[in-house]
């Protein structure tokens, strides 16, 4: 759900968050909880917001570094 063809808004991200803790705590992993809490701080940073669009373009440098206009302009 966070690969390339994976994405999507920020709704979207957390409802594959919450899919990921209760697949792994169904599974009785004692990880579960940890990886949960994980990727709820720090899913943002992987996850693509912009599907359909290529490949993951970094979310963390977008948020720092202005991104060059595609149409190079």
């Amino acid at each position: 759900m966070y690969g390339i063809n994976g994405g999507g808004s920020e709704r979207d991200r957390w409802r594959a968050d919450f899919h990921f803790f209760r697949h792994m705590r169904d599974n009785g992993d004692p990880m579960a909880l940890p990886a949960l809490l994980a990727c709820l701080s720090f899913g943002w940073f992987c996850w693509n917001y912009h599907p359909g669009k290529g490949l993951w373009r970094g979310q963390l440098l977008r948020r720092f570094v202005k991104a060059p206009d595609q149409k190079g302009k």
